[in-house]
């Protein structure tokens, strides 16, 4: 599952993704949040997880553009990380 942190006032603990041919919130994600199995995996546990509604994905545009991001990386699509620093060269700073 890929997330994308929406831009704008939303928090740091905020992501959007997208799972079942839905658009989906995650919040609530901090130390203690994310735990290891026995079997070595994470697991997100306490999280607050809901749909995203349509309207607010036509009235919110960071919103609509996260959710437009996760569907791609969910279907594998090459999306361009929103680093400003990627694929640039240690160097060239």
């Amino acid at each position: 599952m890929n997330g994308v942190a929406p831009k704008g006032s939303y928090g740091n603990e905020l992501w959007v993704f997208y799972a079942e041919h839905r658009v989906w919130l995650l919040s609530d994600l901090h130390k203690g949040n994310i735990r290891r199995l026995p079997d070595g995996s994470a697991t997100i546990i306490d999280a607050l997880i809901g749909e995203l509604p349509d309207y607010y994905l036509k009235h919110h545009p960071k919103l609509h553009e996260a959710a437009v991001k996760a569907k791609a990386l969910a279907l594998g699509e090459d999306v361009t990380p929103d680093d400003p620093f990627y694929n640039v060269d240690d160097d060239d700073l």
